[in-house]
């Protein structure tokens, strides 16, 4: 079978398994508005019109499937895993926490996060937005059933577009300077 048919068919089939199921999330501001579509495995399938409703689509169905994930890491981009885990427990990369706090102080300074937002085209901004809107929304309806235990903690909390250009600035550098965490940390 041709490789362009083999491609064809496997779209057809991911379309076929969409699951009844869809949600239209909409904050109050029209122009985030996205719907989910979930597949028989759970992928979800964003419509929006715009980056905004796109970005906002994401950020609420990651926020539904990985919740603790995503705020386990803007602690980290944050500098503060040593004060909800301790300095001396390590991070999922079995970085010492204290390192990974002054790495990531070092990095994302206030000044790095605006210099950072400044360069980014008009439809990245929005992108953002609508993720940090998506998230927030998924994060208060799964608070008002109860967060999912390994995350019922204070570090859980709403998200803003520093905390995400922190996740980017961490990818960024994560696989050069990030190995150097302990040793520059002293």
């Amino acid at each position: 079978m041709s490789r362009p048919l083999c491609g064809f068919l496997f779209a057809g089939l991911s379309f076929a398994v969409i699951l009844p199921a869809q949600a239209l999330v909409e904050p109050g501001n029209q122009a985030a508005r996205a719907e989910i579509r979930r597949t028989g495995f759970g992928v979800p399938h964003i419509v929006a019109a715009n980056e905004r409703g796109l970005g906002y689509g994401i950020g609420y169905a990651y926020a539904q499937d990985n919740l603790c994930l995503l705020a386990n890491e803007v602690v980290t981009v944050n500098g503060q895993r040593s004060r909800y885990f301790g300095p001396d427990k390590a991070t999922l990369e079995q970085r010492n926490n204290m390192a990974s706090d002054l790495l990531f102080q070092w990095l994302n300074t206030p000044q790095a996060l605006a210099d950072f937002w400044k360069a980014q085209p008009l439809e990245i901004r929005q992108l953002m937005q609508g993720y940090v809107a998506g998230y927030n929304r998924s994060l208060a309806e799964q608070t008002t059933q109860g967060l999912p235990q390994p995350c019922a903690a204070e570090w859980v909390r709403p998200i803003s577009t520093d905390d995400l250009v922190r996740l980017t600035r961490r990818l960024l550098v994560e696989g050069g300077v990030g190995q150097f965490a302990e040793a520059l940390a002293g």
